[in-house]
Parts: structure tokens; C-alpha cells; sequence
């Protein structure tokens, strides 16, 4: 055969085989970033996030988790409602001090701003294939970065009845020391509730904890590494149960409002070099769990923690 045939079919393996390379890389590009499904496909999650329209701050100027149940049921409020600054899954300190300043990236009152710059491969957080992971920029109103985040969420276990949610937060400072701090009510990490349980006559959400949680008043609880909200959605019932890592730095205070507003905070110094790095877990499950339901599952998932 020809020298130069043989050539010729060499070139043509050669297209054929950079072609379907080029195609996996597009299909992997495709797939970064999909939102959360479980094992029959329908949605669990939905990460919101949209171009800031000054003309609609508040609507705009967050990102955040939709959750739902396994049978579809949504567990978290999104834009409007009472407290609108609440959203879904979300993350933000309402007295960021930086570089001589003070901001607030709960409320966002003088058009600060969380906001999505991509998706990122699973293993940029160190976590499995299948996680989305977000990188998102705190701005000041004078377009200063103070927090670069790494955001990731996944799906770590599915139950006929339940699933696991593990969300890991990375915060780092890349133009100079930032201190978190805040009051629990207004900081840290939290998950509010639909709208429907705000009203006065409204159903309100119910919370389990540990016999020995520490309260403090004004619903702050603290030496407790866990909370379960309860939440019921006419005959039905769910349980969103919070787990804190066992690895997360700092102390961790609670606080807890009966329109299911809940979720955890501490107060922390986060610098380029040393980012603060938070495992939080989500334990959605059917029913209204008591709690030693949740004592064993939050005791399963911190064991498991300590061991990455």
C-alpha cells in the first residue's frame, strides 16, 4: 500500500480521534455547573442567580439554593416576601469589615453584591463528581472584590425517604484581612422557609434539638451541633435537618425563627492565605422526625466528616 494512503488514513485517525476529544470536552463543559437532580431525575435543587439591575437590587444582588423534597415539594422561599433578603440557601454577614470599612452582605442596603462568575470542575472543592460548584465575588458598591467564595452543593446520599445535601463553602480574602462577624439572627449560613408559613395566622415552623442545646434568649442556641426544622405543607410533613462539619472553625451559634428562617454563624477572621472553609449537611426527609432520628444522623454525619 502506498506510503502515501497510509498517510492519509494516519490524518484521518488523527481528525477523527481530536473530533471526539473536542466532543468530550464540549460535553463536559456542558454538564458543569447542572443544577442537582435525584436518582429518578427530577429536580432537587435549582441554583438562582441573575445580571445585577440596579433598578432591582434586592431581586438581583444575592445567589442562592432552591431545595426541594423527594416528591417535588419546595422547602425554601426565593425573592419577595417578608425579609426579602432571605433566599433559599444562602450565605452572607451582615457586619463585613474590611480595609478600614463595614458592609453588609446579609441586607445588602447600599447595593453590595454577591455575584456568579461560573461554574467550576467537582474537584476544585474537593468534592465528588456531580457537585455543582459556583465561584461568586462579594463587591462593594465602589466594585471592590472582599470575599472570593467558593460555593459547592451535592447530593451525598439518597433514602427511599430522605436525601443528604452536603453544601461546602469556601471564603477567602484576596485583597487583605476581612473579619465576618454579625448577630445570629442576621449572619452565617441559613435556609429560610416559603413564604406561606410568614403570615400571623399562617402554620409556623416547628424545631427539634438536642435536650442539651444551650438557649440564650431571642431563639440563639448554642453547644448543640445540630437543628431540625419542621415544616408542614397541609397533610404533609417534612424535616430539614442541619448539621454543622465537625472540622468548621469557630464558634457556632444558632438562631431559630418560627416563619423558618434557621441556620448557624460564627465569627471569623478570613485572610488570602487562610480561607474559612464550611462543611454544612442538609438531611431533607419525609415526615416529622424526632429527635433521636436526628441525634443518629447527625451523629452518622459528623463521624464521616472527621474522617475527609
Amino acid at each position: 500500500m502506498p506510503s502515501c494512503h497510509l498517510s492519509k488514513l494516519a490524518l484521518t485517525a488523527a481528525l477523527a480521534a481530536s473530533a471526539a476529544a473536542q466532543g468530550d470536552a464540549e460535553a463536559a463543559r456542558a454538564v458543569l455547573g447542572l443544577d442537582l437532580t435525584f436518582a429518578s431525575g427530577a429536580p432537587a435543587t435549582m441554583f438562582f442567580h441573575r445580571e445585577h439591575d440596579p433598578k432591582r437590587h434586592h431581586d438581583t444582588c444575592k445567589v442562592f439554593h432552591h431545595v426541594r423534597a423527594l416528591d417535588g415539594t419546595l422547602l425554601t422561599k426565593g425573592n419577595g416576601g417578608m425579609f426579602q433578603h432571605h433566599k433559599g440557601l444562602f450565605i452572607g454577614w451582615n457586619r463585613t469589615k474590611w480595609n478600614g470599612q463595614r458592609f453588609d452582605f446579609w441586607h445588602m442596603p447600599k447595593q453590595e453584591l454577591q455575584v456568579f462568575r461560573g461554574f467550576l470542575p467537582h474537584d476544585a472543592m474537593n468534592m465528588a463528581e456531580g457537585a455543582q460548584v459556583c465561584a461568586i465575588e462579594w463587591i462593594t458598591p465602589a466594585g471592590e472584590v472582599v470575599i472570593a467564595e467558593r460555593r459547592g452543593l451535592q447530593i451525598t446520599e439518597q433514602r427511599a425517604d430522605s436525601y443528604t445535601l452536603h453544601l461546602r463553602s469556601e471564603l477567602r480574602a484576596p485583597n487583605g484581612k476581612v473579619r465576618l462577624a454579625g448577630d445570629p439572627q442576621h449572619s452565617g449560613q441559613q435556609l429560610r422557609s416559603p413564604q406561606a408559613f410568614a403570615p400571623a395566622d399562617a402554620t409556623k415552623v416547628a424545631y427539634v434539638r438536642p435536650d442539651d442545646a444551650r438557649g440564650h434568649g431571642n431563639d440563639v442556641w448554642t453547644e448543640c451541633e445540630w437543628i431540625a426544622a419542621i415544616q408542614r405543607h397541609g397533610a404533609d410533613s417534612y424535616t430539614i435537618l442541619r448539621v454543622e462539619g465537625a472540622g468548621n472553625r469557630g464558634e457556632t451559634k444558632w438562631s431559630t425563627r418560627d416563619y423558618g428562617r434557621f441556620g448557624a454563624t460564627r465569627a471569623v477572621d478570613v485572610t488570602a492565605a487562610q480561607p474559612l472553609v464550611l462543611d454544612q449537611y442538609y438531611v431533607i426527609a419525609d415526615g416529622a422526625r424526632d429527635a433521636a432520628w436526628c441525634a443518629a444522623r447527625a451523629a452518622a454525619i459528623r463521624a464521616a466528616s472527621r474522617d475527609k
